[in-house]
């Protein structure tokens, strides 16, 4: 079994896994491989909105409130 896994490593340096119930007593081999930083986010501006386009829209809806109609039922489909 190969499991990958993304997490998060604490400002003391501690890194907690929580695997399968089925990997319980088990010996287990860790391989640790630091992920490369993500790049900053851009501004809304720097992509190409307007400044204080979305501080001027959001919450600006004056119509009637929106609702989601009631949704069909799901399909039931066949396990994998």
């Amino acid at each position: 079994m190969k499991i990958a896994r993304r997490a998060q490593v604490d400002a003391e340096g501690n890194l907690w896994l929580q695997l399968p119930a089925d990997l319980r007593d088990r010996e287990v081999t860790v391989t640790i491989e630091a992920a490369e930083p993500a790049e900053p986010s851009q501004s809304p501006e720097a992509l190409g909105w307007p400044p204080g386009f979305f501080e001027h829209v959001v919450g600006s809806w004056q119509g009637e409130p929106l609702t989601r109609p009631e949704q069909p039922p799901l399909e039931q489909r066949d396990g994998l």
